[in-house]
């Protein structure tokens, strides 16, 4: 795990124990490098780090220790946090340089914003859906997938839309595979730029009632839900078939936590509890749940969906 304010690196093995955190700068070159994220590409590892001038791509191996600069992208001005790889592809939420000088007029301002597809072999850079609204990708939440050699990810406009990104084809999920109460997304007040504007901005969220993550495993999606009035669990899982564009289940989580992430697992999702955000770069981590993977996969018949046994998980908690 990246704390991509401080560049650190935790990890934690399957059970959710630490097991090393790395606080020092990547040397490249002259160059030191602060890592933003990292992921699993192929047999070793793809970073994105920056400097104090520019933020770029990087391989590194398994152990950490050895960085090379992946390709240089085409148009590609900036790769927001939560992007995922597939296959040879990296798909995320930023903007790319408008090569067409009529655009350039239009918006006035030479980049557009949109879900964005990478080859790293290829070196090729693609805006495949336009999407100017940024306020929800500005704030690190988790809104792209992959599941079955597919991508997905939610469009926060007005109305919360997953889409489905296969190749360069992106195509719309039918409405019901968001429930109702979380179709709509209400704006948010709290500006969207400046480091003091951080506690304010996650205040507004810990009140919302929102979708607020979507993951994947095997072939289905899980979509990841808020809601603060909710009486059994504020936090919900969605279990969503997008072969069949339809919800199968929900799971109700045992958190109480103000913020929730998840890392999908073959024998156990962790749930990141992470604290209230005091300031940019300051969010305790409260707690890591260990949550058998069957009790996610399998709504119906989870324990967490009988009421005497989610009680006593949440009072374990």
């Amino acid at each position: 795990m990246v704390n991509a304010y401080h560049g650190e690196v935790s990890l934690y093995d399957p059970s959710g124990q630490l097991k090393q955190r790395i606080t020092r700068p990547y040397q490249f070159g002259a160059r030191e490098l602060v890592l933003q994220a990292l992921v699993p590409y192929h047999d070793r590892l793809l970073a994105q780090a920056h400097d104090q001038e520019r933020s770029a791509l990087f391989f590194l191996d398994n152990q950490l220790s050895h960085m090379v600069e992946a390709p240089i992208l085409p148009n590609l001005r900036t790769l927001y946090a939560g992007w995922v790889v597939n296959g040879d592809d990296v798909v995320g939420y930023g903007s790319v340089s408008t090569a067409d000088k009529r655009k350039k007029r239009v918006n006035g301002r030479g980049f557009q914003l949109g879900f964005i597809r990478l080859n790293l072999p290829r070196a090729s850079t693609k805006l495949v859906v336009p999407f100017e609204d940024n306020d929800y990708y500005l704030v690190n939440q988790q809104y792209i997938t992959t599941a079955g050699g597919n991508v997905y990810f939610i469009a926060m406009d007005t109305t919360a839309t997953i889409y489905r990104l296969s190749k360069d084809i992106a195509t719309r999920l039918n409405r019901r595979t968001v429930p109702d109460e979380y179709l709509t997304v209400p704006a948010l007040n709290t500006p969207s730029s400046g480091a003091d504007k951080v506690r304010g901005q996650f205040e507004e969220l810990q009140a919302t009632r929102l979708a607020v993550g979507l993951y994947g495993y095997d072939n289905f999606i899980y979509l990841l839900t808020r809601n603060p009035e909710a009486l059994d669990s504020m936090w919900s899982l969605y279990k969503i078939d997008p072969r069949s564009e339809r919800l199968v289940g929900r799971i109700p989580l045992p958190s109480l936590a103000p913020h929730l992430t998840l890392v999908p697992g073959d024998h156990y999702w962790l749930a990141i509890e992470k604290g209230t955000v005091e300031f940019a770069g300051r969010q305790q981590i409260r707690d890591i749940l260990s949550i058998p993977t069957k009790w996610i996969t399998a709504p119906e018949a989870s324990p967490l969906n009988r009421p005497s046994d989610f009680r006593q998980c949440l009072s374990n908690n």
